[in-house]
């Protein structure tokens, strides 16, 4: 589970310019997490632009600042609020790691998270498994060495990304068992219900709204059309 949180402007500030140390967060609700080691989705406004700029680690449930050892309790931001205690925040820089406009289409964002309305300072939100999505974006960065946030392709790379998670990371599993048939670019048959792979036709655009993936708007293909699909799409971006 990922968790969003909102960062007042003062606070990101301060943090970043290494002025305070954050060892809690202060929330207006007391909140149990499921366990220890859930991710904190930090959400921020930077200059024009707003999204998650980093991830913290969840130590345990929320406490009273009464609680809290003196040498601690210094570096509190809310005394009044419930503390959540936090592994220090990693902000990867003072930039906007998965900005809003790509947010709004990550699978969970629209699965796991019911909030529409703006978002609140010191609240937590349920938020899916937003740190799982990224975690996986990276890796399939490393594995065809795209230079992503540098790229002047941004928006084509997030939506090849984006169009991979929609197909491997939420949905793919859960509908394996119903994957029997033929491919429908080489023809290739298969009985064996885990050869053949779902290939998601959605065509993701930024300026529209999101469409949930569904099993009816994907084709069957094998291994390696569903590859030689994937790399014309990395192709296109180049």
């Amino acid at each position: 589970m990922t968790y969003l949180y909102i960062f007042e402007q003062e606070t990101l500030c301060k943090f970043l310019n290494n002025e305070i140390v954050i060892d809690y967060f202060p929330v207006k609700k007391k909140k149990s997490v499921r366990s220890k080691g859930e991710k904190i989705a930090i959400y921020a406004t930077i200059g024009n632009e707003s999204g998650i700029i980093g991830f913290a680690d969840i130590l345990g449930d929320c406490i009273t600042a009464k609680k809290i050892i003196k040498e601690k309790a210094v570096n509190l931001l809310k005394k009044d609020y419930f503390q959540l205690p936090v592994k220090t925040p990693y902000l990867y820089s003072d930039e906007i790691i998965i900005p809003d406009k790509y947010l709004q289409f990550f699978p969970s964002f629209n699965t796991g998270f019911s909030v529409k309305k703006a978002y609140n300072t010191f609240v937590l939100y349920d938020f899916g498994i937003i740190y799982d999505e990224y975690e996986y974006i990276k890796r399939t960065l490393l594995e065809f060495n795209v230079s992503f946030l540098l790229s002047k392709n941004e928006e084509n790379n997030w939506r090849y990304f984006i169009h991979k998670l929609r197909e491997e990371k939420i949905y793919f599993r859960k509908n394996k068992k119903r994957i029997i048939g033929s491919c429908s670019k080489c023809g290739l048959k298969s009985e064996t219900p885990f050869f053949l792979e779902l290939h998601d036709t959605f065509d993701i655009n930024f300026n529209q709204k999101y469409e949930s993936f569904h099993i009816d708007k994907c084709i069957l293909l094998c291994p390696t059309c569903h590859k030689q699909i994937h790399f014309e799409m990395i192709d296109k971006q180049w």
